[in-house]
């Protein structure tokens, strides 16, 4: 019972405090007649009496109440008032039967009996209003009026609400139910496809597994082998450590003698490169000096080359006037040879016919005549021998014979010398000349010898 009493105590106390949030919207802390009129909506009174009672409640006369007054004093109105402070207070002022009659026919007027869970505490505060002021009586049963018919209200909302929600849980559980033989069943299914999957999984890892064992023991067989290998490579390399030691310390001794003779190396080719440079230097200077000499040998040569052509051409001239004089020996020696050749023919002609026309008479005497006369004198012989030889000899430095010319220019001299008559010169003069042609003799050279002849 006391703890239902704190509840509506602490029930009408926020009450209080709302009601005046609403006479002091701007948080003054204190509320005037004019604010007081806001409660119009919420308090059924008429301003007159909201005045009175403002006028009640303003013990000090100042014209303002707070929050603490306005609890006090208009929480009678509300039910809160002066509370007993403790239970002796509410004890000591008892209640007449007629009150309490009062208050029954009243509860039972407005249909409010066991409504109510503190009945003691309305009869208190019933007996309070009866006593302190009788005015808010009336106030007091409309009060009592309205709580009933809102807790009728709430009664009749919450039966509803409780059939509704009896009514929601009775569908809710046939709802859940139908859900849980759902989820039952859908487990189930679910159940035998994971399990089914987790027993293909199961045999596929376990495939796996044994195919990646035989794998396993593969590789295990290929490092044992190769264990083995090894084992046997370190045993030979730890035979041939020793040697690789040796040959190391061998190794580097070559490397300090080749870094000693390199490190000498580098200084004769450090001496190399000076001397090269300075060798680069004298055959540059070299090169220059023969430039130099070059330009004054090429200046030499074209002088020299000026002057050979002024010579060339002056020669040129020259050989023209020897080739032209040539011409005209040879057409003259030509023209002179026939002439002594057809002279030489016609005498022959007539030599013959007169030796024909006294060979009877005097054939004797014409034989001894005419070799007088054609046998030449000794010095005439002597000297067309040794013209005849000249000009054989000039013709064969400048052009040497063959063996069967020799011979034959052998052959003719002895003829000569055995016969010196006029037929053997016109025979010497043929050969001569063709001789001459054949081994092309300048026709100055060859007018010489025919004359000297």
């Amino acid at each position: 019972m006391m703890r239902d009493r704190g509840d509506l105590r602490e029930t009408l106390q926020n009450k209080a405090r709302d009601l005046f949030a609403l006479c002091d919207p701007e948080g003054k802390g204190y509320a005037t007649k004019t604010d007081i009129e806001a409660l119009r909506d919420e308090v059924p009174l008429p301003p007159n009496q909201l005045h009175q009672v403002f006028d009640a409640l303003d013990a000090n006369g100042d014209g303002k109440l707070t929050l603490q007054e306005f609890t006090d004093g208009f929480g009678i109105f509300l039910g809160i008032g002066a509370l007993p402070q403790n239970n002796s207070d509410a004890q000591g002022g008892n209640e007449t039967e007629d009150d309490d009659e009062m208050l029954e026919e009243l509860l039972d007027h407005l249909g409010a009996r066991n409504l109510f869970t503190d009945e003691e505490y309305v009869r208190e505060m019933w007996s309070r209003v009866r006593k302190e002021d009788p005015v808010m009586r009336s106030n007091f049963e409309k009060f009592i009026s309205k709580m009933a018919a809102d807790l009728k209200e709430s009664a009749r909302e919450r039966s509803k609400l409780q059939t509704t929600l009896k009514n929601r849980k009775e569908d809710h559980e046939a709802q859940v139910q139908s859900l849980y033989m759902e989820m039952e069943e859908q487990l189930h299914s679910e159940k035998e496809k994971i399990l089914e999957q987790e027993r293909r999984k199961e045999q596929r890892l376990r495939d796996d597994l044994e195919a990646e064992l035989q794998l396993k023991d593969h590789q295990l067989r290929d490092l044992l082998d190769k264990h083995a290998q090894i084992e046997s490579q370190l045993e030979e390399l730890n035979c041939t450590d020793s040697e690789k030691k040796s040959e190391n310390v061998k190794l580097q001794k070559d490397r300090d003698h080749l870094e000693s003779r390199l490190a000498a190396s580098e200084r004769v080719l450090h001496e190399m490169k000076s001397q090269l440079s300075l060798l680069r230097k004298r055959s540059i200077d070299e090169r220059k000096k023969r430039a130099q000499a070059a330009i004054r040998v090429s200046e030499g040569i074209a002088l020299e080359r000026e002057n050979l052509v002024m010579e060339l051409h002056h020669l040129k001239e020259v050989n023209k006037q020897l080739q032209d004089e040539k011409d005209e020996l040879t057409l003259e020696t030509v023209q002179n040879m026939e002439m002594r050749v057809n002279s030489f023919k016609e005498n022959s002609r007539i030599q013959r016919r007169d030796d024909d026309n006294i060979t009877e008479i005097k054939l004797p005497t014409k034989l001894n005549n005419s070799e007088v006369e054609d046998q030449p004198n000794d010095s005439e012989t002597a000297g067309r021998v040794s013209r005849t030889t000249s000009l054989e000899r000039t013709l064969t430095e400048n052009h040497p014979l063959s063996e069967q010319e020799r011979y034959r220019n052998l052959h003719m001299n002895r003829m000569r010398l055995l016969h010196g008559s006029s037929k053997w010169c016109l025979l010497e003069i043929q050969e001569l000349v063709k001789l001459a042609s054949y081994k092309g003799f300048a026709p100055t050279v060859l007018k010489q010898h025919l004359v000297l002849l």
